[in-house]
């Protein structure tokens, strides 16, 4: 019993915008990347980077940054889909996603992470060849954010 409610706490504390290690959506690499920083973890916040993102921030300096302008509790806004292309290991998405940081004593401050997908797809063998449903996995790392100081 003590390991099945350990497993359900851990599943719990994974969920929603301070998610563990989770690339498996837009919101949920966001969320990992804020989790990171509250901790000072480098290693794990770079993970959650990439392209320019990673070149400008995935380094001591640039999360230090970062932790400076994303003091106070964030909240996910809307997603938005921008595109979609075809590629050699999976189709590639990208999204904007819009968060929220309200500082004490002051209005909250918008941001927005480009945040870049990429899909793949599987067929679950079942042993039934009609029957057998593809499974779709993400993996997602943000590549851009805009409206810091």
């Amino acid at each position: 019993m003590k390991k099945i409610s350990s497993f359900v706490l851990a599943c719990l504390a994974c969920m929603g915008l301070s998610a563990c290690n989770d690339y498996s959506s837009p919101q949920a690499v966001v969320g990992s990347a804020y989790a990171a920083l509250s901790k000072n973890d480098l290693k794990s916040f770079r993970k959650t980077l990439q392209g320019e993102a990673l070149e400008q921030f995935g380094n001591a300096e640039g999360m230090a940054l970062l932790q400076n302008e994303f003091q106070g509790e964030p909240t996910l806004g809307k997603t938005t889909f921008v595109s979609e292309r075809d590629g050699t290991y999976g189709d590639y998405q990208t999204y904007n996603v819009e968060f929220f940081v309200r500082q004490e004593g002051s209005t909250a401050k918008v941001y927005d992470a480009t945040v870049f997908c990429v899909v793949r797809q599987r067929v679950r063998r079942t042993g039934d060849p009609y029957a057998d449903p593809f499974v779709e996995t993400l993996n997602c790392k943000i590549s851009d954010l805009k409206g810091l100081n």
